[in-house]
């Protein structure tokens, strides 16, 4: 199973970091197409959008066949290789096969084209290795099995990829802000909490999220974190729980101080940028509640997103605020 950041239907290259050595993926590039004598050779991610090349050669000879390009389906390439693989299952799929059978481009005839799949750690269709018109010469030992070392390594870069994405995930703590992640939010509320109910403390757990707009970006959200972590106290515990949501654990004396830190969070953060509309939830128990924290996160996530401004327009909501 794919760790929860990846996301297939994405191209590698619309990654915020890229931590994929695209680099050595172009040389090796270079080195089969040196190898082969071939016009081309690409690397083919499947995406939500269609069949986008990802890396090809610095020297290709193809001037339409760049990094970014989109392949449509009845692309002369995609047409022979949906040929070879009808149902692009890496597990089906036959040893690779020079095939005559359709023009690369409109102009030229039939030339020979090696084809192997790529895969996603699970087994899921990741895309596609293509050598286009290479030169097999089986008296020099010249075969297309040659392309399988290039294949391995995009393999494991692939592995790779998801296991760097699964150590993130299990880090408690954001590595360019510092601010604790959700898992890290699971490991310690808990703890927190339990310390509190201990010592008689009343708490209370709030969710903050900026409503979609065109004009949210990164920095938007960084600046609601910041204020987050500047507005709560040293026992309280703030999380960035999502790209989009913050969760806070905060220690009160009644019921009442929970709305009026989120009213404070709120003129807050409009007097640091006008036109920002916050939805926000909170949950509130005593210390003798046997409610579990993972269930008071549910219900404030749902409370959240049932919220009736989260389905308003951004400027009815300013005026709102």
């Amino acid at each position: 199973m794919l760790p929860d950041t990846i996301n297939t239907g994405i191209s590698v290259l619309e990654y915020t970091h890229i931590q994929l050595d695209l680099v050595r993926w172009v040389n090796q590039c270079a080195l089969l197409k040196r190898y082969f004598h071939a016009r081309d050779v690409l690397v083919i991610q499947t995406t939500s959008q269609g069949n986008e090349i990802i890396v090809t050669p610095p020297d290709g000879s193809s001037q339409c066949y760049t990094a970014g390009t989109l392949l449509a389906a009845n692309n002369p390439i995609m047409r022979q290789i949906q040929q070879q693989f009808p149902h692009a299952n890496p597990v089906r799929y036959a040893a690779p096969q020079l095939t005559q059978e359709t023009d690369v481009t409109p102009n030229q005839e039939a030339i020979p084209l090696i084809v192997r799949p790529l895969i996603w750690p699970d087994g899921e269709h990741f895309g596609f290795l293509c050598v286009l018109q290479p030169e097999i010469n089986d008296d020099t030992g010249m075969t297309a099995e040659m392309i399988e070392p290039f294949q391995l390594l995009l393999q494991q870069d692939l592995s790779l990829l998801c296991q760097s994405h699964r150590i993130e995930a299990l880090s408690m703590r954001e590595a360019k802000t510092g601010m604790l992640n959700h898992y890290g939010f699971i490991m310690m509320a808990p703890r927190q909490l339990s310390l509190g109910r201990r010592f008689g403390a009343n708490a209370g757990v709030m969710m903050f999220e900026l409503l979609p707009s065109d004009n949210i970006s990164d920095r938007h959200h960084a600046l609601l974190g910041n204020l987050l972590q500047s507005a709560v106290r040293a026992a309280d515990i703030v999380a960035h729980d999502s790209p989009q949501q913050f969760i806070v654990l905060a220690f009160v004396y009644a019921e009442s101080d929970l709305n009026i830190m989120l009213s404070r969070i709120k003129r807050q953060l409009d007097a640091l940028e006008e036109g920002l509309a916050l939805n926000c939830a909170s949950h509130y128990f005593q210390p003798g509640s046997q409610t579990r924290l993972t269930d008071v996160m549910a219900e404030v996530k749902q409370q959240l997103s049932s919220h009736p401004l989260r389905h308003k327009p951004i400027a009815t909501l300013a005026k709102q605020g």
